[in-house]
């Protein structure tokens, strides 16, 4: 019933005052008083959408004191860092957005939360993000991660810039060409801040088996691509591609690739620490596989409209602080080591994303990133960067002795 209470035909329910009054008196739901008379707002453990705003909340389960215990779980923030609204086809590319990250990484150090930010070629190639990162890498306070957009990034076939409305996957690109534009983006990265990275996400979430052993060749430890529960296939790269990767069946813990599935926990070379999406609200909550299935099926429209598919962790316009906090509840509650942040950086600047379209929208997302981080910081979450997290996982008696076996925990010396 509590389920159902805001949606069609149980919404006039929440109009009836009797019915209202118990239901608040059990804790299911709050009485607000609406256009229409007192209205129940929200229901126990649910997102809801706010009557009348364009906003969503979060409403914790009842009996449960949430947020205030220390906990292990680690804030991991990853910034794929590109050059400016990556999402037009302008075949023009600009990196503008460089002179307002430096405003992002102050608010990092003020929680002491070191981000990681996963930097493509053309980002790299203008000198000006050295300058604005560069004391902070050198300090410990971020790390610079390889981010790969084939269509952006240099050398491109013959010289001359692709067709920018060809959003290339990088698993649509041959060796010859993926080694190419990788060492490009990891020689910018030496020569910038000293060090080659060793995380990578790619671009478009673009990571196939192959480009294990081609990153691994040069250097990546860290792959941060895998979306679990999200499907990828519909959005095509190539005009005449196959589209994306689907990362339905994913594992969510830390694991070493298997060589022949990115999906699949083995004992490849490389590390996975998969991006944080779940399943906040609706009935797929203990039944994701069902879940993934209908997401991509007819009724795919409805289970968002209703808020039933699976979300990823990150800053999105109309999305509450509430919601976002109960992204850290849902990882306290599957036991996982991390929650993993993202979002462009592009989008910390006035127009430079389709999400944040003027200096307002980009004022709002920083007054919700700030409150999260004060959120996260008082329930005693602690921040790292890819690398510093990875590294118990490859202590040298676990390369001595094998990866270990158990998804998810890193190996004991």
């Amino acid at each position: 019933m509590r389920a159902f209470v805001h949606r069609w035909p149980f919404r006039g329910f929440a109009h009836n005052k009797a019915l209202g009054w118990i239901l608040s008196v059990l804790g299911r739901g709050d009485l607000r008083n609406g256009p229409r008379g007192p209205t129940l707002t929200h229901t126990q453990g649910r997102i809801y959408r706010v009557q009348g705003e364009n906003r969503e909340a979060w409403c914790p389960p009842r009996n449960r004191k949430l947020g205030r215990k220390k906990t292990s779980v680690k804030l991991l923030i990853t910034i794929d860092t590109e050059e400016d609204d990556a999402w037009s086809d302008r075949q023009v590319i600009e990196t503008r957005n460089v002179a307002f990250i430096g405003r992002f990484q102050e608010l990092c150090d003020r929680y002491a939360f070191p981000p990681t930010w996963l930097t493509d070629e053309p980002v790299l190639a203008d000198p000006a993000y050295a300058e604005v990162l560069g004391d902070a890498v050198a300090a410990g306070r971020a790390e610079i991660g390889a981010h790969l957009h084939p269509w952006a990034c240099r050398p491109f076939p013959g010289d001359q810039m692709p067709d920018q409305s060809e959003k290339i996957y990088p698993h649509e690109l041959g060796e010859s060409e993926f080694r190419a534009k990788m060492e490009r983006i990891l020689s910018l990265a030496e020569s910038g801040f000293g060090k080659r990275p060793v995380s990578y996400r790619a671009g478009r979430w673009g990571f196939a088996p192959e480009h294990i052993g081609w990153l691994s060749d040069m250097g990546i430890r860290i792959d941060c691509s895998v979306t679990p529960h999200i499907s990828w296939k519909s959005y095509l790269g190539r005009k005449d591609g196959n589209g994306g990767i689907d990362y339905r069946g994913a594992e969510r813990r830390p694991y070493w690739i298997h060589p022949d599935d990115v999906k699949r926990p083995g004992s490849g070379p490389m590390l996975e620490l998969p991006m944080s999406v779940f399943y906040l609200g609706g009935p797929f909550q203990g039944m994701t596989g069902l879940g993934d299935q209908l997401r991509y099926s007819p009724v795919g429209k409805v289970l968002v409209k209703l808020q039933w598919h699976a979300r990823p962790f990150r800053p999105w316009p109309g999305r509450g602080l509430g919601v976002l906090r109960s992204f850290y509840d849902a990882a306290r509650e599957a036991g996982l080591p991390y929650l993993m942040l993202m979002f462009h950086s592009s989008e910390l600047m006035p127009g430079g994303s389709p999400y944040n379209p003027d200096g307002a929208s980009v004022e709002r997302m920083y007054e919700q990133l700030d409150a999260l981080f004060q959120f996260l910081t008082e329930s005693g979450v602690t921040g790292s960067t890819l690398e510093a997290f990875a590294e118990p996982y490859f202590d040298r008696e676990a390369q001595a002795e094998g990866r270990p076996a158990l998804v998810g925990s890193p190996a004991r010396a």
